[in-house]
């Protein structure tokens, strides 16, 4: 049963990078999106049939009891006939299941590595071809040109995550091994940093370089920032200026190309004056937002938890919000108080979609399938915790045992 369910896994993860592909986005879209509902579908009840992954998370139990009391105050808010949009309860149950999907498969830290690597390749082969496709050139436009950025973006930030995880925290082998992962990590990671940077998802694009920083802190390597810091000063105060110049500015453009720097409504695309807006409506409709006065709201909250708020209040949301300070919390938790590596990889990865909640309104639970691969390595990290902890108990036990048939001498 292990080995069809990682196979389906497997097809499922293809479908989901083929379907962002400009063949499918143009005219096969929803025969893949049937397609990836009737894999996921498949591989969620023979996930179901022995309850493993609820079993092993009391997590995802409570989640999954969060979202049912989420659903019941939806029926109540459906009957006095306020404003409800019921894809909000799916979108936060995709995500749940695909957890326990993982939960659900047995996985080895050598697997995880090996289904993490072919993920990244497919992921950066398609971003190529969307780039390719849609803009013909490789260079960074003032005008947004790849229609799904705001998908695309975080599916290939994720991918560049997990590459710099790896190259940081993979177990040291022999010095030919390292060589080989420098040669292969390295010239991966600075191609698809420069896709990421031509497809100019600037949420996505900022929680990678937070995600970069906060992994190098973890590591306690100052050397390596203090030595940046040190070249990047050497650089600009010698005359090859322009070194910098060429490094730094793909960055600078794909943040502010298009926009002015000194308005913070241009910077910020507009949503500075309907983050104001919508904590305005917060203060004056604070219980249940706009769902129940039918007030017509301009413009979208590009913030998970000031959306929740701004369309259901705090009772119509309470479960919602609940859900994702849970995730925040554990993922915090996790990444604090953990020392990384292989095993927590998945909960240090979820902090890109945590970082790009704050400046999205759908994320990290959406939209659609560009999150899948983070909540499928976030169960991953879950199950091996499980295991571990499960294998260091009954070993403890064991000699416990051993120890009360000793004979005294």
């Amino acid at each position: 049963m292990q080995k069809i369910k990682k196979a389906l896994l497997y097809a499922g993860l293809i479908l989901v990078i083929l379907q962002k592909a400009p063949f499918v986005l143009e005219s096969n879209y929803e025969l893949f999106r049937t397609l990836i509902y009737l894999v996921f579908g498949i591989l969620l009840i023979l996930s179901l049939l022995k309850l493993e992954g609820l079993n092993v998370s009391s997590f995802i139990r409570k989640c999954f009891l969060l979202l049912f009391c989420q659903l019941i105050v939806f029926l109540f808010m459906q009957l006095l006939e306020f404003r409800l949009n019921w894809f909000d309860l799916v979108e936060v149950a995709i995500p749940l299941s695909i957890m326990i999907i993982g939960l659900s498969l047995n996985f080895s830290e050598k697997e995880i590595v090996r289904m993490s690597i072919i993920f990244i390749f497919l992921t950066l082969l398609i971003s190529a071809w969307q780039i390719y496709y849609y803009q013909g050139d490789l260079l960074i436009h003032q005008y947004y040109t790849i229609p799904i950025k705001n998908s695309m973006g975080p599916f290939l930030v994720i991918s560049l995550g997990i590459i710099f995880y790896l190259f940081l925290f993979m177990p040291k082998r022999e010095n030919d091994k390292k060589i080989k992962r420098l040669a292969m990590f390295l010239p991966t990671f600075i191609i698809g940093f420069y896709f990421a940077l031509i497809i100019r998802s600037r949420s996505a694009l900022l929680a990678l370089l937070l995600f970069i920083i906060f992994l190098f802190i973890k590591k306690r390597d100052y050397r390596v920032l203090a030595g940046l810091v040190s070249l990047i000063i050497i650089l600009a105060l010698s005359s090859n200026i322009n070194i910098i110049n060429s490094a730094i500015n793909p960055i600078v453009k794909a943040f502010t190309l298009n926009y002015d720097i000194y308005d913070i409504e241009s910077i910020s695309a507009g949503r500075y004056s309907v983050y104001k807006e919508a904590t305005e409506v917060v203060k004056e409709y604070p219980l249940l937002g706009i769902s129940k006065n039918y007030m017509s709201f301009y413009g979208v909250p590009h913030n998970y938890i000031l959306n929740k708020l701004v369309s259901y209040g705090i009772i119509g949301s309470l479960f919602f919000l609940i859900i994702y300070l849970l995730f925040a919390y554990y993922v915090l938790k996790k990444t604090v108080l953990s020392r990384p590596n292989l095993r927590n990889m998945g909960a240090f990865v979820f902090i890109i979609p945590l970082v790009i909640s704050l400046f999205e309104y759908s994320y990290p639970f959406g939209p659609g399938t560009a999150n899948i691969f983070a909540f499928l390595l976030l169960s991953q990290s879950e199950k091996l915790s499980y295991v571990r902890n499960k294998t260091y108990y009954r070993s403890k036990s064991s000699k416990n045992e051993n120890n009360a048939y000793m004979p005294i001498l």
